[in-house]
């Protein structure tokens, strides 16, 4: 008997969790970093320029500084609301209750099953309003990363003032049927200074704008969301990007939350987990938006908490690795691939103009809705389970031994897929593939000794 010891026979050392001090200095560390850096970037704007909800908009020293003074106000009211979601967190993970305490809450679960989920739901909804607000506002600041001109800004300015004058004045006129000609006025006045201050400005460069050439009121619009991250997306460090949802499909996750619903599946299930990510999430949006600023006001080589938000960000190579995964997969036509878990190959790939990728697969073992046997998604819901080459070379070399003619590549296809919806299907491949380590084995020993009765059989 071979007594000699495997790796997998070797003890494994424990999975070590992270201690609860640990989740306090994290926490504390990405709320304190926040607000902090906020104070120190003020300290380089304009005093007079600064929004604090007493100055008119239009007349102001510095526009940029003006802009950039409401993105540290909607930073710094994250921050906050982080700070309150964070000690939510540390004191559900630090209280210790009793045997008596943990039978009340077993019978309150047991009667009111959907409550836990919804108190969680309740602090994610509000970090996801966060998400949402930080997202708009750092997809604006990197837009004006490359303009140095305060016109710019201004314009913005002016384009986002009558876009509030313009709803004020929508809602006078359906809900109270009151044609209210104060409004009017000041948006005329408004958009003729608008065309004024555009004479100045390069359309090329209104990234903000509906339509800059248009002759219509579509040139008095700031751009939907959607249109500025589309412009200001391929501007974007893999950081910002990353952080930015990546694409419009994960805002609209964002959107899905805030809105009321009812029977609808969530993406995710309410936990403290879920919870703690979402948490992280606005922490470090608020980062990104500090950093965009920093950029826009051509702030380098800062010291403090400025200096040390840049270099942290900067050192943090996660988000690139990330994004490449996204953009460049390592995934080729031909391969086999988990396309949410189920097994699939690769028929082609595709690729936008922001270099995302998404791959269009077919189903092999069976597909998750029969009249759909072939399907697109993004690279991110598909993983690589084995590379076609590596496979068809040895089916090749298989197939053409003992003198035989080299197979066509229709056989040699039909056989890599029947290879390995065998592997799949029969040897474990489907539990290993789902982190079922213990069931794969078990799985693979059945099939070994399966083989090794027939053999017998055949001998005998």
């Amino acid at each position: 008997m071979n007594t000699k010891a495997t790796n997998d026979d070797k003890p494994k050392p424990p999975k070590v969790e992270p201690s609860k001090n640990e989740d306090k200095e994290r926490h504390e560390m990405f709320t304190r970093m926040a607000i902090k850096s906020v104070a120190e970037l003020r300290k380089h704007l304009d005093p007079n320029s600064i929004d604090n909800g007493r100055i008119y908009p239009l007349y102001i020293p510095k526009a940029r500084d003006y802009v950039i003074s409401g993105m540290m106000n909607e930073v710094e009211k994250a921050a906050i609301s982080s700070m309150v979601t964070s000690g939510f967190i540390l004191e559900s993970n630090a209280q210790e209750i009793t045997d008596e305490q943990q039978k009340e809450q077993d019978k309150m679960k047991a009667e009111m099953p959907e409550l836990e989920g919804n108190i969680f739901q309740s602090r994610i909804d509000e970090m996801v309003l966060w998400e949402r607000k930080l997202t708009e506002q750092l997809v604006d600041i990197v837009g004006f990363r490359h303009i140095q001109k305060d016109d710019y800004y201004r314009h913005y300015v002016l384009l986002r003032e009558i876009e509030r004058l313009e709803k004020i004045s929508s809602d006078f006129k359906h809900y109270h049927g009151a044609n209210n000609k104060n409004i009017e006025h000041q948006l005329t006045d408004l958009r003729s200074e608008a065309d004024q201050i555009m004479a100045k400005l390069d359309p090329a460069k209104c990234w903000y704008v509906e339509a800059a050439t248009s002759k219509k009121n579509a040139r008095y619009k700031i751009a939907s969301f959607k249109q500025r991250l589309d412009r200001v997306l391929p501007w974007m460090t893999p950081n910002q990007r990353l952080m930015a949802g990546i694409s419009y499909g994960e805002y609209s996750v964002q959107s899905s939350n805030l809105h009321p619903g009812q029977a609808k599946i969530k993406d995710e299930k309410p936990t403290m987990k879920a919870l703690d990510n979402h948490f992280m999430r606005v922490t470090m949006l608020a980062a990104e938006v500090v950093i965009g600023a920093m950029d826009a006001m051509s702030m380098h080589n800062k010291k403090g908490w400025l200096g040390n938000l840049a270099k942290t960000n900067k050192a943090n190579t996660y988000p690139a690795t990330l994004i490449a995964k996204l953009t460049k997969p390592g995934i080729e036509k031909g391969d086999f691939v988990l396309a949410y878990g189920d097994l699939a190959e690769v028929v082609k790939v595709n690729k936008t103009k922001f270099g995302y990728r998404s791959f269009r697969v077919k189903y092999l073992e069976r597909a998750p809705i029969p009249s759909i046997p072939v399907d697109e998604m993004p690279a991110r819901y598909v993983k690589l389970y084995q590379k076609r080459k590596p496979i068809a070379d040895e089916v090749t070399k298989l197939l053409s031994s003992d003198g035989a003619p080299k197979p066509s590549v229709l056989r040699v296809n039909n056989a890599i897929r029947k290879t390995i919806l065998d592997f799949w299907n029969n040897i474990g491949g489907k539990e290993f593939a789902h982190g079922k380590k213990d069931e794969g084995y078990q799985k693979m020993g059945e099939y070994l000794e399966q083989m090794k009765a027939e053999r017998n059989k055949k001998k005998h």
